[in-house]
């Protein structure tokens, strides 16, 4: 299954998803899938933003020999981004509506993440 693929199904398998994304922390965008009601929102911008501390917590954890960060979630008012690492330079992103499976959101993400890191390689 190709990126492409594999985020339209993560969009449809939760409820209230209005976007994934795969990324690097360095901002480059890979793979995305729009599933709608987004408005207005410039979600690469935000992603590509959101890169700079994921990478910061990396390295404070790191020096804090406490592990690697697996996954971060961010609420607001407006939806929330679920952010799973696929491997030490990529992420995936979900983006959800205010409202939507949160829990869900993260099951799948984790469950996809599997597929995008072996499409990664």
């Amino acid at each position: 299954m190709s990126f492409q693929d594999t985020l339209e199904k993560l969009c449809r398998d939760v409820p209230g998803a209005r976007a994934a994304w795969v990324m690097s922390l360095d901002g480059i965008s890979v793979a995305q899938h729009l599933a709608g009601g987004l408005g207005e929102a410039d979600l690469e911008a935000l992603l590509v933003e959101l890169g700079s501390p994921l990478k910061n917590l990396r390295r404070g954890l790191e020096l804090a020999q406490a592990g690697l960060v697996r996954a971060l979630e961010v609420q607001t008012e407006r939806g929330v981004v679920v952010l799973r690492m696929l491997n030490e330079e990529y992420f995936v992103a979900l983006i959800l509506a205010p409202g939507a499976l949160l829990g869900r959101g993260r099951f799948e993400i984790r469950h996809h993440a599997v597929e995008l890191a072996r499409e990664l390689g």
